[in-house]
């Protein structure tokens, strides 16, 4: 995967940005506040469709534009997937201020020129994005983890996006119909539908997270286990809110509550764990009807990130916290790799940062071979090895604007 080309509007603090990009790596050095960072949350967001810095969209846009009743952000790029498979995509995020001071913001999506529903444009760039606010995934919210599996599943699995789309609109519809039962407005048999729904698409995206998790712990392989401080092998947990028995055996997390792993044989049947799913779901409904809300579910899955028997969220240092962070990364990459056929984008802001000077050299090894194409941050390109800048583009960047290019010395 390569981004050739890169044209920005209104986005942050870039007003009118657009240059072609090199084919290599490419270093963006700058102080803080010039733009670095949201050079790559714009290229994420052709990924995602989403920030991962914010949940509202209304944010991304210039401040000045913002004082028009009509402002609009583009993002616009030409992505090739292969000699002779280039797409071209644009996402607007537009904001609108209507009568009686109503703001609304909402996307669109063009592939080509024409224009598409989110859904159908997800998983034309790939990329996979690290960003030093992702060290909170770790010992953070749950919502954070779910959030970074959707949107890494969705990539590269229409068909999971669309579930996902499916299964929240599902989940809205019987958490307003338990309200409604609470309120007397509605009888409890009338979440019978609702429930069969949910069962069927919660069994669809667990099934897929399952698996993803499976495949990301069989990609962390051993020659990454020495980049964690040479700790036990690091291991992804999958916690599914499937509300099943405790198992005699558990995944004991010191430091962290036990995590009762359900059956292997269930998360790998999917037409089995949808007749569990709503054979729990009607069980629990009197339970749900009181709380007003559905329990269980995708909504409330987690991951858990352990090595050497520790949960890191109690229990790692910073640097292992930020060195099992990138592992996962680099995970990300080989799977989208495998399920594409054709390497993702790599994205990878302030990358060095707390690291030793031998962890650096590791870090870098492994990330350069793992994408076509990697953008870099950093506030000072001393922070990496030579060796590493001879074959990287630099990119000197100053209140939006590229100030200096140092091409590569050798490729």
């Amino acid at each position: 995967m390569l981004l050739t080309h890169l044209a920005l509007e209104n986005f942050r603090l870039f007003v009118h940005f657009a240059r072609a990009l090199p084919r290599g790596p490419l270093l963006i050095v700058g102080p803080n506040a010039q733009g670095k960072t949201s050079l790559l949350e714009a290229v994420a967001y052709l990924a995602t469709f989403s920030s991962a810095l914010t949940r509202a969209d209304k944010e991304i846009i210039h401040f000045l534009a913002l004082r028009e009743p009509l402002s609009v952000a583009r993002i616009r790029a030409t992505c090739q997937r292969g000699p002779m498979d280039e797409v071209r995509l644009e996402v607007r995020i537009i904001h609108q201020v209507r009568a009686s001071n109503h703001n609304q913001t909402r996307k669109e999506v063009l592939v080509n020129g024409v224009r598409r529903k989110l859904v159908d444009a997800l998983g034309l760039c790939t990329a996979v994005l690290f960003l030093p606010q992702m060290l909170r995934w770790v010992d953070g919210a749950p919502e954070l983890r779910r959030r970074f599996l959707n949107q890494s599943l969705a990539q590269v699995d229409p068909a999971y996006a669309r579930a996902l789309l499916e299964y929240n609109r599902a989940l809205a519809q019987r958490n307003a119909l338990l309200k409604a039962v609470q309120e007397g407005r509605a009888r409890a048999d009338d979440l019978a539908v609702w429930d069969q729904t949910l069962a069927l698409l919660a069994a669809r995206l667990m099934r897929a997270r399952a698996q993803a998790v499976e495949d990301w712990n069989r990609l962390l392989t051993a020659r990454h286990h020495d980049l964690l401080y040479r700790t036990e092998p690091l291991r992804l947990v999958y916690r599914p809110a499937l509300d099943v028995p405790e198992a005699p055996a558990q995944v004991r997390l010191f430091g962290g509550a036990e995590a009762p792993e359900p059956p292997a044989e269930l998360l790998a049947d999917e037409t089995a764990l949808a007749e569990h799913l709503l054979q729990r779901l009607t069980q629990r409904r009197e339970h749900d009807i009181r709380r007003g809300n559905t329990g269980l579910g995708p909504q409330r899955d987690d991951l858990r990130f352990v090595a050497g028997g520790l949960d890191l969220a109690a229990y790692g240092s910073r640097g292992q916290v930020r060195t099992a962070l990138l592992l996962l990364k680099l995970a990300e990459a080989a799977w989208y790799t495998e399920r594409t056929g054709h390497k993702p984008l790599l994205l990878l802001d302030d990358l060095l940062a707390e690291l030793d000077a031998t962890r650096r050299e590791d870090i870098l090894r492994h990330f350069f071979a793992a994408g076509d194409q990697v953008l870099l941050t950093a506030t000072d390109e001393a922070a990496y090895p030579a060796a590493y800048r001879e074959r990287t583009e630099v990119w000197r960047l100053q209140a939006g604007q590229v100030v200096e290019v140092q091409p590569a010395a050798r490729a």
